[in-house]
């Protein structure tokens, strides 16, 4: 055998062994890599047996419950349907004035009554609200604990989903209701459509420049929305005290138009029904002629200063349009967002005393004005 042939034999017997040193180690990967996929396996199946324990042992209780549901009269609506689907009723409580006569217990009736224990026992998981609201109606229709019928009575009332989200909230507005979406007024109610939608706006716009526009009425709130990345323009959101002056500023901008930053913007009347006024603010708004506007008199560089820092550590910071001085009269005027936070800003600044030899008043809202010209 020659050199050369020899140098080949040894290159062939290397790549032999590296292979082996290699093919080895792959070899027992790939076999803890199916230990564990067989682990995971016995682990999955594990869990459907599991499962198919649970759905038998709700099988039986749902069993026990139809005899339960049966000595009560047949009452429904408890469990799910046939083929194990829920039901996709909404759960609504609604209150009836009916009237009920007072009524002896019977022993022989009330032995037949389940338990409250015995019924939420019976009942899947997911189906405990619903449980507990006929399980009240059961027991209250069955049972007087306190010697006297309930004058008023809850009744279920079952109402299909049709897939769509309305954004309304049936009835009148209550404090008892924590889910308040959207304020439907009475039939006769007053000032309901308070809210204007400004569009259009260009991206380098302030609040006050917007608000430097407003006019025809008192602002009760206003919001500057950035809508850029979805209409391509800024968008002011601005609610009057009264519907009149909403209408007036919506036609005045139709009209003669209303220019941002020289730009003609969009207006239009919100057709969804403004939420009312606080009662206390309201008072404030009638009695004390509370306005989103502060004026301060007899102001020092001193009492400036300390007035500034006691804003910027409060929360009306966020909601200042601008602080300015009138020479002129000599007085401090510091403009908020809305009538809520200038109220806030009169009773913090009204209990420091460094402002007691100060005149704190509520003063005129410029977004008040009638433009010159207009009829």
């Amino acid at each position: 055998m020659d050199e050369f042939s020899a140098h080949i034999l040894r290159q062939r017997v290397e790549a032999l062994e590296s292979a082996t040193a290699l093919s080895i180690p792959a070899a027992q990967r790939l076999f803890e890599h199916r230990i564990t996929t067989l682990e995971r396996g016995m682990e999955n199946l594990q869990v459907q047996v599991r499962s198919l324990q649970n759905r038998i042992e709700f099988l039986e209780r749902k069993k026990i419950a139809s005899s339960i549901e049966d000595a009560h009269g047949g009452q429904s609506g408890w469990w799910t349907r046939e083929g194990g689907e829920w039901p996709r009723e909404g759960l609504t409580s609604t209150v009836s004035n009916s009237s009920h006569e007072d009524k002896e217990i019977d022993p022989a009736q009330a032995s037949n009554i389940a338990s409250p224990m015995t019924l939420l026992g019976a009942l899947e998981p997911l189906s405990y609200t619903q449980g507990l609201n006929a399980l009240c109606q059961s027991m209250s229709s069955a049972v007087n604990t306190n010697g006297y019928s309930r004058s008023k009575k809850q009744e279920l009332i079952h109402e299909v989903w049709d897939g769509n989200i309305h954004w309304k909230k049936h009835g009148m507005l209550s404090d008892g209701d924590p889910f308040r979406i959207r304020y439907v007024p009475p039939p006769k109610a007053g000032d309901v459509f308070r809210t204007v939608k400004i569009e259009d706006l260009p991206a380098n716009v302030t609040m006050s420049q917007v608000l430097g526009q407003v006019c025809y009425g008192n602002v009760y709130s206003a919001h500057l929305l950035n809508t850029v990345r979805i209409t391509g323009y800024h968008t002011a959101i601005i609610v009057f005290l009264f519907q009149k002056e909403a209408i007036d500023f919506f036609k005045h901008a139709k009209s003669a138009g209303v220019y941002v930053n020289g730009v003609r913007v969009r207006s239009r009347i919100i057709n969804t029904p403004t939420y009312p006024i606080p009662h206390d603010l309201r008072e404030r708004i009638l009695h004390w002629k509370c306005t989103r506007c502060l004026s301060m008199s007899n102001v020092t560089p001193e009492i400036r200063a300390c007035l500034q820092d006691i804003l910027k550590r409060s929360i009306c910071k966020r909601y200042i349009e601008c602080l300015q001085e009138c020479s002129e009269r000599g007085e401090l005027v510091i403009r908020f967002h809305s009538v809520k936070m200038a109220s806030q800003a009169y009773d913090l600044l009204a209990r420091a005393p460094i402002f007691k030899g100060c005149h704190l008043r509520f003063s005129a809202d410029p977004c008040s004005r009638i433009p010159k010209g207009a009829k």
